[in-house]
């Protein structure tokens, strides 16, 4: 689905662009625009979505347009208004569906038991628009042919992961010099300076430092390449405000629409292949509560 991108001035967020809607008066319900987050919207005019400007495989850090906002432009058509893209930092998304700036948001942040549970009354976590694999990304061929961790045993690994669904690669070599950073271009640049013989994150955190190190320093024109086992597996899933439950049921059902209809797989194609060498996987095709009990945790 084509984006014609724009950018809008917002008092608040760093970064915004308007998308005018491709109407569709066949399958366009209207709602009222009381408790319903949809009559709101379409009252407005506008769904605000926001996406991760600091996550380039998932949102173009300038304009934001890219698989998740493709994804908001599901919602918005099916409502029938413009979509207004607000890019902000991974880690601010949620806070800005807690403080009402925005109506759906899709952070790369891991569904895990705790965090559907925890301020369930300000945010809801939704069914994972994509699933993601913690991997390791390297250059050249430092890795035996089955991809195995153990073949970095004494070399220096960048480890950009989220403690909560990824592990600790030390655990499985604990020959591996383990160096954790809180921005994963760290990672590229370590990689880049020969101080990094591999990277560990998120698939999804991988494809957007493939081509960086090249990019930025001169590398004998190796590329960065994806590889190894599924070291963990989790779900990321879109946020909306908490309490709305007639709008978590619309966004699902749009959701589901475009993965039954092929157009996620579309979505994925254009802008993810990398994630799997170029093969087009199956939509997610799992329950936020599924996604969950990945990762049980009592509060």
């Amino acid at each position: 689905m084509p984006l014609k991108v724009f950018l809008c001035v917002l008092a608040l967020l760093s970064l915004g662009a308007c998308v005018p809607a491709e109407p569709d008066d066949d399958s366009m319900r209207t709602f009222d625009a009381e408790p319903p987050v949809m009559g709101r919207v379409q009252e407005a005019g506008v769904l605000r979505v926001g996406v991760p400007n600091d996550r380039p495989a998932l949102a173009d850090p300038d304009s934001g347009a890219g698989f998740v906002a493709s994804l908001g432009a599901e919602v918005a058509d099916s409502l029938g208004t413009d979509l207004e893209i607000v890019g902000a930092p991974n880690d601010s998304l949620i806070g800005l569906i807690d403080s009402g700036g925005l109506d759906l948001v899709f952070p790369a942040v891991s569904i895990t038991e705790q965090r559907v549970r925890q301020d369930n009354d300000k945010h809801l976590f939704l069914d994972p628009y994509l699933v993601a694999h913690q991997r390791l990304l390297v250059r050249g061929d430092p890795l035996s042919s089955d991809g195995g961790a153990q073949a970095l045993a004494g070399e220096p690994v960048c480890s950009f992961i989220d403690p909560e669904t990824e592990i600790d690669i030390s655990t499985i070599e604990p020959a591996i010099d383990v160096q954790n950073v809180s921005d994963p271009e760290k990672c590229s640049r370590l990689m880049a300076r020969g101080d990094a013989t591999a990277v560990t994150a998120a698939d999804v955190i991988l494809l957007g430092l493939t081509d960086f190190p090249c990019k930025k320093v001169d590398c004998d024109g190796e590329p960065a390449r994806i590889v190894g086992d599924q070291i963990s597996t989790f779900g990321y899933g879109p946020v909306i405000e908490g309490g709305a439950s007639s709008w978590k049921d619309y966004v699902v059902n749009v959701l589901e629409e475009a993965q039954q209809e092929g157009r996620w797989e579309e979505l994925y194609e254009r802008y993810l292949a990398g994630l799997s060498g170029g093969e087009i996987l199956e939509p997610p095709g799992m329950t936020v509560e599924e996604a969950a009990a990945l990762f049980p945790k009592e509060l």
